[in-house]
């Protein structure tokens, strides 16, 4: 899963974001399945959640949020 997730990321322009719930249809999966991979994925610092334009942090947060990948 972590795989699809960061390959769907790739795909992405520089600075741009994508939405969870849109996210976790590509890769085959439910938000609700996607989640604990995402919030693991955030917490090694492969991944970005955002709300609203702002970074926010894992578990730190409710609501819609968006994802990004992170350049290296």
């Amino acid at each position: 899963m972590r795989t699809k997730i960061l390959a769907e990321l790739a795909k992405l322009r520089p600075g741009t974001t994508l939405c969870a719930g849109k996210l976790s249809r590509n890769v085959g999966s439910t938000l609700r399945e996607l989640r604990p991979t995402l919030d693991t994925l955030a917490r090694a610092g492969k991944i970005t959640f955002t709300q609203k334009g702002h970074r926010v942090i894992p578990g730190n947060f409710r609501g819609p949020f968006r994802v990004a990948g992170v350049s290296t």
